[in-house]
């Protein structure tokens, strides 16, 4: 369904004061302007008769996005030749080897030294911020971290930051196809995951926090981020993760309640693989232990009342 224009139909609750539109202007009287009430309405009844709406079928793209729809399932990605395939190519790696990850873990990114090779700064601004920015932001969850961990060295790139660049590259060749599957059989509860890199970060030593939450079986929200506070052990950074976890599952809950999806007193599970974490997350007597933890990562109070429940994930 296409429906031209379809800001009119939105509704004012507040006064509002508009300009008269060109082509609808009252002779003699120019200077005035409309008010919220009866001729605002009659104008966009005016103009709404000028427009049709239009019965497109089945969605198949929408803003670049290839939509299938089949045997109970809806899948969406980039197409092949639309973006992710056609991006490899215009940096040179559409013959290249593939690689099964986004990321070489036996190699740590740090900030360009004096001897450092530097690399075109213009270049891999527009790598980064044109082309993997958006794709891992639309349909690409599983490079968000990747990209978010090369892209905090824009400023003064290096050759070695390059090369963690194209090895991003040398994993999407393998996936071209990859995409978002979401299931009509599958549970329509949010189901949320959190994770933390722990001193990930040499330049500073911060963690970084992951999360992704999940509807149908598959991603609705993802984020990776560096943690603003330095964490000094591995449950203070997972904890500091949870937080922001918890944070998100309580918006796309609300979300989910408008659309009316779920209740609005539907349980959200949020899975952690760090067991102390958990433990602090649910009982308020750990937090004399961690106050130097900034209080707005705090959540038991909302853990609890708000009925998110933080579960532990295993590692096998």
């Amino acid at each position: 369904m296409d429906v031209t224009a379809s800001f009119l139909n939105g509704g004012l609750e507040d006064e509002v004061y508009m300009k008269q539109p060109e082509g609808f202007e009252v002779k003699g009287k120019e200077y005035l302007v409309c008010k919220t009430n009866e001729k605002i309405a009659k104008l966009k009844e005016s103009i709404a008769e000028r427009f049709q709406v239009k019965d497109m079928g089945e969605l198949k793209y929408i803003l670049g996005l290839q939509v299938i729809q089949e045997d109970g399932k809806v899948y969406v990605h980039w197409s092949a030749y639309l973006y992710t395939a056609s991006i490899i190519k215009k940096y040179g790696m559409e013959n290249c080897k593939p690689v099964e990850t986004p990321v070489d873990l036996s190699s740590k990114l740090v900030n360009a030294m004096e001897d450092s090779e530097l690399f075109n700064k213009e270049e891999y601004q527009a790598v980064n911020s044109q082309s993997l920015l958006y794709l891992s932001s639309a349909t690409r969850s599983d490079i968000t971290f990747a990209v978010n961990n090369v892209a905090k060295f824009s400023a003064n790139p290096t050759n070695e930051h390059w090369t963690a660049v194209k090895r991003i590259f040398l994993y999407l060749k393998g996936t071209v196809n990859y995409g978002l599957l979401y299931s009509e059989n599958a549970s329509p509860d949010c189901v949320g995951f959190s994770d933390a890199d722990w001193t990930g970060g040499l330049n500073g030593r911060k963690s970084g926090s992951g999360y992704t939450c999940q509807i149908h079986d598959d991603a609705v929200s993802w984020r990776s981020k560096k943690q603003i506070c330095v964490a000094l052990s591995t449950a203070e950074a997972e904890y500091v993760a949870l937080s922001v976890a918890v944070q998100a599952a309580l918006w796309m809950r609300q979300l989910l309640t408008d659309l009316s999806v779920n209740d609005i007193d539907e349980q959200v599970t949020i899975y952690e693989d760090n067991e102390s974490a958990i433990a602090m997350s649910k009982n308020p007597q750990f937090h004399g232990r961690s106050k130097h933890v900034d209080i707005m990562y705090h959540l038991y109070e909302t853990s609890r009342k708000e009925n998110i429940n933080c579960a532990l994930l295993s590692n096998r």
